[in-house]
């Protein structure tokens, strides 16, 4: 049995990677509906299921978006002023949303995070409603400003255990008129910035007590190290494919995709 579950959350791990690097999204808003799907059948309790799922997305898209990241910066494509600038109200809003996920029920995250989802992918399956790549990018807004989206980024996304990237590379496309390119790029190196520090935040009860067996804080250990290991393994290959993919065809892959886990994740709570 134990073989099976890091074989499966291997093959998830890959399947995260892939799109991660080719869509600059982190990977979480896949790597937490797999696992609440997965966990009743190694018997995690439903209890505890959604933040043992999205306290081991977090840990597991640090190291995904870290080799995406480097790919990208490789090809030019991270707006290193807007990083710079964002960096701080993205940090402290990790932090606050990793806090909030661990207290706020598990049935309003599961919908919050299929509300969210299928927002942001209808507005990416409709090209005719996103400004053409080659349209002239906007100046930056003030520091204040920079900082306050990045604070509302890095809430959410890590309260939902998705890095950050399916928040950051459309608001990056639709407000600031970057390259879909550019988003992406810039994108992994937000997410890894959430990631991370989200990922810190579900690691502070284990120094007081135990959450579940396997589990350090709520980064469930038999999920954690297969994912992570696929997720890095797939990720330069990703990116290498956004690289050769139309910026259309990525895009609707992008929609259909988290529309998908979208309604996956809304429907048992209309249903029950």
């Amino acid at each position: 049995m134990v073989f099976l579950e890091i074989i499966i959350f291997f093959l998830g791990g890959i399947a995260t990677g892939l799109i991660a690097g080719l869509l600059g999204v982190g990977g979480g808003f896949l790597l937490v509906p797999f696992q609440i799907l997965l966990f009743p059948f190694f018997g995690v309790p439903a209890s505890l299921g959604v933040k043992l799922a999205i306290g081991s997305s977090l840990a597991t898209v640090i190291f995904t978006s870290l080799v995406a990241f480097r790919a990208h910066n490789k090809h030019g494509t991270i707006l290193w002023d807007l990083l710079n600038k964002i960096a701080f109200g993205t940090v402290l809003g990790s932090g606050l949303g990793a806090y909030f996920a661990m207290v706020m029920p598990s049935v309003l995250l599961e919908v919050l995070f299929g509300v969210l989802a299928c927002v942001i992918g209808f507005y990416f399956l409709f090209p005719n409603i996103l400004p053409p790549d080659t349209a002239p990018p906007r100046p930056l807004p003030s520091i204040w400003l920079i900082n306050l989206v990045g604070l509302s980024i890095g809430l959410l996304s890590a309260m939902l255990g998705i890095g950050g990237g399916l928040l950051f590379v459309p608001v990056l496309v639709l407000f600031f008129r970057v390259s879909f390119l550019q988003a992406i790029g810039t994108s992994s190196a937000v997410t890894c910035l959430i990631s991370f520090f989200g990922a810190l935040v579900f690691l502070v009860p284990s120094i007081s007590h135990q959450v579940y067996p396997k589990a350090l804080g709520y980064l469930y250990l038999p999920s954690f190290f297969p994912m992570m290991l696929g997720s890095v393994l797939a990720a330069p290959l990703g990116v290498r494919l956004s690289r050769v993919l139309s910026r259309l065809l990525l895009k609707r892959i992008f929609a259909l995709i988290i529309i998908t886990v979208g309604v996956f994740m809304i429907l048992p709570t209309i249903l029950k």
